[in-house]
């Protein structure tokens, strides 16, 4: 008996596993193998998701930190703020439409002032470019004119122009003594050269802004303001003089806008763009940021005075459209709105096609086609005009 339980016991463990076990093996196999593959795709999904929204925050970042750091400058003209031309020895504020000769000429190379000099004889010596209506101008469309030749126009971009003195500034090294002196600066810090080029001169009392050329008198570098520099009069207005210390910086313009690269519409991401006159012509169109597929910008626009009837330069209404600010003098505030787009279609094109978009409070259009699945997100940022302060007498 002993002997035959053994044999059987042997015949037992040798028989192996049957076919309904092996069946039952593989669909548990083919149940575990479905389930790490749905994680793996999961996880392939959001890593992708999270490296694409990290790309679109450090775009926007850097497109919102380059824009604020410039309209901070906007209207910045040393140690006193410009706010008044003097012609014929009297102060008067500038015409509002300086602002509009600025945008016209921003389009030439060449002597982009030069339809201002029937204003007055001597304007090249006296202009006031940065008074407080006109050294910033919103737009709701954007100037054919100055966008580059490989872009076309979109109706999502508003535009941003201002005026400033270049942050790369000199001051004088000794006092002038006559109106028509050269302007002592020591060294020429930043290369400005023997170019004519538009710069403005400032104390806390007075300003003026020149065609000028850096040569040098005595192994001093000075910068002229005659005419050969192109100056229709070799002096300053009102006989003025500046003393050590006074700040001098070319002139700049610069124009914020967005647009295609190329004029497929429907699929071409676009990109910030950015126009530049830097006191001697205007520069080509540069391309700040790509995949910036809409640009909004909001007014905070200041509407009373104090007791003396000063304006009190808070922000009383914000207005949502360049159309319907009432006086650019009193803009205090810019809201900046980027609508940032992914470079490529969604991981998950339907939680890309769901939401509803909205830039600075308004509700945004996605355009139609190719990049119409492509994950957006809204980023914005507030920058208060510094330059803008009401000169007290």
């Amino acid at each position: 008996m002993k002997i035959f339980n053994s044999h059987r016991q042997m015949r037992i463990h040798r028989q192996g596993v049957t076919l309904i076990e092996l069946l039952i093996s593989m669909v548990i196999s083919v149940i575990v193998l479905l389930a790490l593959s749905g994680v793996y795709i999961s996880a392939k999904q959001s890593l992708k998701f999270q490296d694409t929204t990290g790309r679109m925050q450090e775009d926007a970042a850097y497109a919102l930190e380059v824009m604020t750091r410039d309209v901070r400058m906007a209207g910045y003209a040393g140690c006193r703020g410009i706010d008044v031309l003097t012609v014929a020895g009297v102060p008067i504020y500038y015409p509002a439409s300086m602002v509009d000769s600025m945008i016209t000429n921003l389009k030439t190379a060449s002597n982009p002032l030069a339809s201002l000099s029937s204003l007055s004889a001597d304007m090249s010596v006296t202009v006031q470019p940065l008074a407080p209506h006109n050294f910033l101008r919103g737009f709701d469309t954007l100037d054919i004119g100055l966008l580059p030749a490989a872009v076309t126009t979109d109706a999502n971009s508003h535009a941003l122009f201002f005026s400033n003195v270049s942050a790369n500034s000199v001051a004088t090294t000794s006092n002038t003594v006559a109106s028509i002196d050269s302007l002592p600066i020591g060294a020429d810090t930043y290369s400005w050269g023997s170019t004519a080029r538009y710069y403005v001169v400032s104390d806390c009392y007075k300003s003026h802004t020149f065609l000028g050329q850096v040569g040098t008198i005595a192994g001093v570098s000075v910068i002229s303001h005659d005419l050969v520099a192109g100056n229709t009069a070799a002096s300053f207005s009102g006989n003025a003089t500046y003393t050590a210390g006074a700040t001098v910086a070319p002139l700049e313009w610069r124009y914020y806008f967005i647009a295609e690269r190329t004029s497929a519409a429907s699929s071409t991401p676009k990109s910030l763009y950015r126009k530049r006159f830097d006191g001697v012509s205007s520069l080509a169109s540069e391309e700040v940021i790509a995949n910036v597929e809409g640009l909004r910008f909001h007014y905070a626009e200041n509407t009373g005075n104090d007791a003396n009837g000063f304006p009190t330069y808070t922000a009383d209404i914000w207005r949502t459209s360049a159309a319907t600010v009432t006086d650019w003098s009193r803009v205090v505030a810019i809201r900046i709105g980027l609508m940032m787009i992914a470079p490529e279609d969604a991981a998950d094109v339907e939680s890309a096609t769901t939401p509803t978009f909205s830039l600075l409070g308004s509700s945004y259009s996605v355009p139609t086609g190719a990049s119409a699945n492509r994950i957006r997100k809204e980023f914005s940022t507030t920058v208060v005009l510094r330059n803008r302060v009401p000169v007290r007498y």
